[in-house]
């Protein structure tokens, strides 16, 4: 029997790997309901491609653009959360926040610096990017970038997590920002927070940091 025709191909699959794959499912096509996504996929209504790489690398540095279309956080919540894009944490803290800036038909040139000077805090990392001549981010930017690459894309960048590094905002007396993660099949599509404090993690060379190069 052809390995495409046994009866049971997802036997030896996880339940947390299968959500994720639903929910990836439901983030390509739209849809907010598992099953109607997944029929979409089954019927060959939708067709499920490779996508087109949308970022590059310059001088070592991650290049990429995502253009804003006036999104609020409140409505950012319910868009992503509808993609199939889990929340995890105080995230809600932040798009909540009234430092969100909703923009519309802004394009933002990220650059994206992997953690590769052994920098032991936050404030050393703010003061690398400004000698590079980098800007702070905005807290839209993470969910632009959640919802335009997906984890694999991430991933073959070389990085497991993407630190947008925008103004922190205090969330119970923590200064925290939106991380990009895609670190975990059965975590898939997620936004978490990142406490801007002490040294967490921060040589790792899985770990980039958005910063804006520019807007047009």
């Amino acid at each position: 029997m052809s390995k495409h025709n046994k009866p049971f191909a997802i036997a030896d699959v996880t339940s947390g790997v299968l959500n994720a794959l639903a929910k990836s499912i439901m983030r390509q096509t739209g849809q907010d309901d598992a099953g109607k996504a997944i029929r979409l996929v089954t019927s060959g209504e939708w067709l499920l491609k490779r996508p087109k790489r949308e970022w590059r690398k310059e001088n070592g540095v991650i290049r990429l653009e995502v253009t804003s279309d006036g999104t609020t956080g409140p409505a950012w919540m319910k868009r992503l959360e509808k993609q199939g894009v889990g929340l995890h944490g105080n995230v809600v803290d932040v798009l909540s926040s009234p430092d969100f800036n909703a923009t519309r038909d802004v394009t933002y040139h990220v650059a994206i610096l992997k953690s590769v000077i052994k920098l032991g805090q936050f404030v050393h990392v703010r003061t690398d990017a400004e000698a590079r001549k980098l800007k702070a981010s905005e807290i839209e930017v993470a969910c632009l970038i959640r919802e335009k690459f997906s984890d694999w894309e991430i991933r073959a960048m070389g990085i497991l997590w993407i630190h947008v590094m925008h103004k922190p905002v205090l969330s119970n007396g923590v200064p925290i920002i939106l991380s990009v993660y895609a670190d975990s099949d059965e975590y898939e599509n997620y936004i978490w927070v990142q406490p801007e404090q002490g040294d967490s993690n921060l040589v790792s060379e899985e770990i980039g940091f958005a910063y804006i190069l520019g807007k047009s």
